[in-house]
């Protein structure tokens, strides 16, 4: 069921986005297929960092990540197909930032705990 779910969203990458809204031909397909292929690694049991999306994203310079997730709808042929598609992209980027936050805290602890072991 999860392929069938990701293979659609592969097709909707392809089939939403043309090239007519990019300044490179069908630079937002490919940069949602990018977010895409990536998506393991943020999801929670996923063993490795994911890379901030913002390092592989092709999008202005002036532009956030979630300011280009939050547009896609509308430079879309479909905005409600590509709602559905921003929503599972905005959750898969959600999990990786939950388990960023939990790392760190994780870390601060031990420095903490470090310390008063330690005495430093």
């Amino acid at each position: 069921m999860a392929t069938l779910a990701a293979a659609r969203e592969y097709l909707a990458a392809v089939e939403l986005f043309d090239k007519d809204h990019d300044a490179r031909p069908f630079q937002t397909a490919w940069n949602v297929r990018k977010l895409l292929d990536v998506r393991p690694f943020f999801a929670p049991q996923g063993r490795r960092r994911a890379p901030s999306p913002a390092s592989f994203l092709t999008v202005p310079k002036q532009e956030t990540v979630d300011g280009w997730l939050h547009a896609l709808p509308q430079r879309a042929k479909d905005a409600d197909r590509a709602h559905r598609l921003t929503e599972a992209l905005y959750r898969s980027l959600e999990a990786e930032d939950a388990r960023r936050r939990s790392r760190s805290r994780i870390s601060t602890r031990r420095s903490a705990t470090s310390r008063c072991v330690t005495g430093r």
